[in-house]
């Protein structure tokens, strides 16, 4: 029977031990980043806005599929917007879906707000977001664009970052890091540390150092400048549009800014089976 004598030992332990330790730091430098980003990023105030008549447009698209308990107060937070000009383009795949009486009972209580209705989705593409957000997107009156997951809750402060953000003529498209609500529960202890620590201090670094990275959750960019990088229905083939509509707009000299406001992912009794399964997702 083979064995492994005292000093071959040692050497293992010894290269397991580097490795360990060489671990340790770049995870403790990751760490610091991210807290001296934050501090000195995040609390930074965004660049002012233009006067009212000429602040930048915003085209919000909602995509939905059906309800939970929560959508409504998530929707009524952008019908609840102080800005200027924008609208919501609202967009599911059936004409049945029971989100659309919810959406016609929010524009009724707000009729002030500028919102469509899209039904039906583009045939021919493979990714089903890109499917149900592509006919909002071609119809969008303005050139920023914002695209907000149906669990995202928002409010004033977030839209006025993103379009301030975005004004600048290098700055392609501006994101905002997952976050949640307060949620009663174990699994939603468990989504908030996640997403507060494990997530966002390589989440925060990477972007601390230029480089892309970026969840669709909630992002704002120009539509002229997606256009240039082929337009939205093109991503349509990846089911990771996100991802590879960043990278192409990086790609063509873009920058990409984070917001210093979270996206507040507002779910009803979130569970630990619902975060596994959404991980391995």
């Amino acid at each position: 029977m083979y064995t492994i004598d005292p000093q071959t030992w040692s050497y293992i332990v010894l290269v397991f031990g580097i490795m360990g330790l060489v671990l340790y730091v770049l995870v403790t430098c990751v760490l610091v980043l991210a807290l001296v980003y934050g501090k000195f990023v995040f609390y930074r105030k965004s660049e002012p806005l233009l006067e009212a008549d000429e602040a930048p447009g915003v085209s919000i698209i909602k995509p939905l599929m059906g309800l939970d308990p929560l959508l409504e107060d998530n929707l009524e937070s952008h019908f609840k917007l102080k800005y200027s000009k924008f609208e919501l383009l609202f967009c599911v795949h059936d004409d049945d879906d029971p989100a659309i009486n919810l959406v016609e009972k929010l524009t009724e209580r707000y009729p002030k707000v500028e919102t469509r209705m899209f039904i039906g989705g583009q045939a021919g593409i493979i990714n089903p977001m890109v499917t149900n957000m592509a006919p909002a997107y071609n119809a969008a009156a303005y050139n920023y664009v914002w695209i907000s997951s149906s669990r995202v809750k928002v409010s004033t402060e977030v839209i006025l970052d993103l379009a301030s953000k975005l004004q600048k003529p290098d700055v392609g498209l501006v994101h905002q890091i997952p976050f949640v609500t307060d949620q009663s529960g174990f699994g939603a202890a468990i989504e908030k540390i996640y997403f507060g620590s494990a997530m966002a201090r390589y989440y925060v670094s990477i972007n601390a150092l230029g480089l892309c990275c970026m969840t669709g959750m909630s992002y704002m960019f120009k539509k002229t400048v997606l256009e240039e990088c082929n337009g939205l229905v093109w991503y349509g083939r990846y089911l990771a549009e996100d991802f590879f509509l960043a990278g192409n707009i990086h790609r063509a000299g873009y920058k990409i800014v984070l917001s210093s406001y979270p996206a507040q992912q507002n779910v009803a009794s979130p569970t630990v089976k619902g975060f596994i399964t959404r991980m391995v997702r």
